[in-house]
């Protein structure tokens, strides 16, 4: 009961872990427990008498001498160089010590269980460590317990929850398993597939490989097999998604029937795949109906996605799903609602009022929209070509984020500006007022942002030059690196001018030579100028006189 509480605890302190265990003795002068139960809930207390206490300390729960091995303190730490860098959680083996050292003097032996569960909790922590798991693997010898099956797919998971994943290790495992004679099973190749989707890149081919090691230790996969390996498959850079309708055909052959997961999973990677494939995830989603396999709101949600993603957006398939949807009595979710607005961003065509509407629904259905799909309407308004229009609309979906309880983030703002940049002429003055309210607002500024506002000061009428220019140290001010982009862009700004600001272009030049720099082809020309400019206006030197030759 004690390893399993403790397993619990997520990074505690040292002194946090010691105190916690200390917690569960008995106040002071209570009566002694019955002798066959101290050391299963409480500890003996300290009102037991010396020759009590004694008795309890050698012998275990069922009155047999207890031989105990020498317990090192503190736990040993084995640590790879790829590891000795990482992130440490402050105080965990100290407190497993402090925990099995609780244990002896209660006169309980560690078993094979106990190291499990605390190998299972170190593996489940999201900064877990595999040298602590395998610090415990030499505990457990040195305790003389031997490890099982489960031991072995711990140590794997932990291999899989590593930063970053460690492939090789968990193979290594695998194959201390055969030299120990312990047979691994189905979770034990669901880990180790686990593993190699979470490498980066993701290492499909040894994932695919494992199923060979499985028919040579004839363990059968189950869809958890096939979810991971579609996992690994999904992962990888560009996905591999054709690799992933093979192994969903190959694995219907050995008679593994998919579920929900594992199509939600391959149409999600349809989804993301580059080109999308949309007609690949309409499939899909037919199929799972032909194998009686009911599709939920993911299965939804990733289809109209899909049809989000692609080049240009389906719109027309996406509302055609989002009505199919609701027939099956499958109900809409805010994701539904997001990926609906983004299909409505089709280039040149006029779906800006239909988002508006979806977002209404969003709230008529009791749901808070996202600050994501507010963004992606802003982003609709930014390439309209209304753009007097749009921009009063741009302002007006900012009220009503602060209407609806959503704050916007950067990149609200950073396509309103865009929204006002679009505006001719551009209003300087009220998109300048932009940056004013992300103070106020607690919104980090990135380099977008500031080129958007430059471009702003381009395009005014006439371009406000001086304006531009102070936006640079207000850069530097915010811990803000200016890029080449950056300088082409105050360079544009020194072009568009009337007449051309030569002096502050050569300024920028030698600014961005200074850096390690070059100027775009577009503003070399104009750099070039401004060096004759500078050279022409050089007085010419004085000739000597007379009485100095």
């Amino acid at each position: 009961t004690w390893v399993r509480w403790m397993a619990t605890e997520r990074d505690g302190s040292e002194g946090d872990g010691a105190a916690a265990v200390v917690q569960v003795h008995p106040r002071q002068g209570q009566p002694p427990a019955h002798p066959d139960t101290i050391g299963m809930s409480e500890a003996a207390p300290a009102s037991m008498d010396a020759a009590s206490a004694a008795a309890v300390e050698s012998k275990s729960v069922d009155g047999s001498p207890t031989v105990w091995p020498r317990l090192p303190s503190p736990m040993p730490r084995h640590r790879s160089p790829a590891s000795s860098d990482a992130p440490q959680s402050a105080g965990a083996p100290n407190v497993i010590a402090v925990l099995l050292q609780q244990m002896r003097e209660n006169g309980l032996a560690p078993t094979v269980n106990t190291f499990n569960n605390l190998m299972s909790a170190r593996a489940l922590q999201s900064r877990a460590r595999v040298d602590d798991s395998q610090g415990l693997l030499q505990l457990m010898k040195e305790c003389g317990v031997a490890p099982d099956l489960i031991t072995y797919n711990n140590l794997i998971r932990a291999c899989a929850f590593s930063k970053p994943a460690r492939a090789d290790d968990a193979i290594g495992f695998l194959h201390r398993m055969k030299e120990r004679g312990v047979a691994p099973n189905v979770t034990t190749f669901n880990c180790l597939i686990d593993v190699c989707a979470r490498c980066k890149p993701a290492r499909v081919d040894e994932a695919i490989g494992l199923l060979q090691r499985m028919e040579e230790h004839e363990v059968a996969p189950n869809v958890t097999t096939l979810n991971c390996l579609i996992n690994v498959c999904a992962f990888h850079k560009p996905s591999r998604v054709d690799a992933a309708i093979g192994l969903l055909h190959r694995m219907e052959e050995r008679g593994v029937a998919p579920n929900a997961i594992s199509y939600n999973k391959l149409i999600d990677a349809c989804a993301y795949h580059v080109p999308t494939r949309v007609d690949d995830a309409m499939g899909l989603l037919q199929r799972m109906e032909e194998r009686g396999v009911a599709p939920d709101v993911i299965t939804y949600n990733h289809a109209i996605g899909a049809c989000a993603h692609a080049k240009p957006p389906r719109l027309n398939d996406a509302l055609g799903l989002f009505h199919q949807m609701t027939e099956c009595r499958v109900w809409p979710t805010e994701k539904t609602f997001f990926h609906l607005i983004h299909a409505c961003d089709v280039p040149r065509s006029r779906h800006g009022s239909g988002a508006v509407r979806l977002l209404q629904q969003i709230q008529e259905r009791g749901m808070t929209p996202t600050v994501a799909s507010f963004n992606v309407l802003m982003k609709m308004y930014a390439r309209d070509s209304e753009s007097k229009a749009r921009h009063t609309e741009s302002v007006g979906l900012l009220k009503r984020m602060d209407a609806d309880g959503v704050a916007p983030d950067v990149a609200t703002f950073n396509t309103v500006i865009t929204v006002f940049g679009n505006v001719t002429p551009a209003p300087v003055t009220a998109t300048l007022k932009l940056l004013d309210h992300m103070d106020q607002r607690g919104v980090t500024t990135n380099v977008a942002t500031f080129h958007g506002l430059i471009d702003v000061c381009r395009d005014a009428k006439p371009a406000r030059v001086d304006t531009a220019l102070l936006l640079l140290p207000q850069m530097v001010k915010r811990g803000l690196t200016p890029t080449p982009r950056t300088f082409d862009k105050l360079l544009a700004t020194c072009k568009n001018a009337r007449p051309p600001r030569l002096h502050d272009a050569l300024q920028l030049v030698q600014q961005m030579e200074a850096a390690g720099f070059q100027p775009s082809t577009d503003h070399a020309e104009l750099g070039q100028r401004a060096k004759d400019l500078l050279e022409q206006d050089r007085p010419e030197p004085a000739p000597p006189r007379a009485d100095s030759i």
